[in-house]
């Protein structure tokens, strides 16, 4: 396998976790926020976002993990 092949499939195969990592870290701020008092309170539809945004990274997550998967499996079966 080429270096550039192994780099570029690593990156790929990382970045889903990454992203979900990254907005897991952000809610994280954003609730320390809202229960020190530092920022205002969102309101329901806010909270109703960061619910649907988590929701959906985790679902976009689950997909590419499983199609990245599936490529993987074909291409180590030859095809």
């Amino acid at each position: 396998m080429r270096l550039r092949d192994y780099v570029f499939a690593s990156f790929l195969g990382m970045l889903p976790a990454t992203i979900l990592v990254v907005y897991l870290g952000s809610l994280v701020t954003s609730v320390a926020e809202l229960a020190s008092g530092l920022r205002p309170d969102a309101g329901p539809w806010g909270h109703a976002l960061l619910a649907a945004g988590f929701a959906a990274t985790v679902a976009v997550t689950v997909v590419i993990t499983r199609v990245a998967g599936r490529a993987l499996r074909r291409s180590l079966n030859g095809g």
